[in-house]
């Protein structure tokens, strides 16, 4: 049994500024209609994104419909943002990372996974 925190990285390259990059990446509420496979968003929190932004997010995974409520922890723009949700009895974090790169901006994503519970320990 493992309750350890797994953790994966994806980056990209964008052709546009960080401040540009990191403005679309916060539009939460416009998400869906960007993001091939996101299905629907619903802001939670009203007024500017910023620390305490919340949002539920829906998505179609392997056939099945999966919601998660996000909570946004740290925002500093244009460099990064951090994303927190806790489901299925793990810890989600999620930290966005924009870095100004050959006339662009590197997107980095790093997503951490910690089981909470007894059977996310074992799963």
């Amino acid at each position: 049994m493992s309750g350890k925190t797994r953790q994966a990285r994806a980056a990209c390259w964008v052709d546009a500024p960080a401040e540009t990059v990191f403005a679309l990446s916060t539009d939460f509420a416009g998400a869906a209609e960007r993001i091939e496979g996101i299905d629907k968003m619903e802001m939670l929190t009203d007024g500017p994104v910023g620390v305490g932004t919340r949002f539920r997010e829906t998505r179609t995974m392997f056939g099945k419909e999966a919601t998660e409520e996000m909570e946004v922890t740290v925002f500093e723009p244009p460099d990064r943002y951090v994303l927190l949700a806790e489901s299925h009895g793990s810890r989600y974090v999620s930290t966005l990372t924009f870095t100004p790169k050959d006339g662009g901006t590197e997107s980095a994503l790093t997503f951490e996974a910690t089981p909470l519970t007894f059977f996310a320990k074992i799963m």
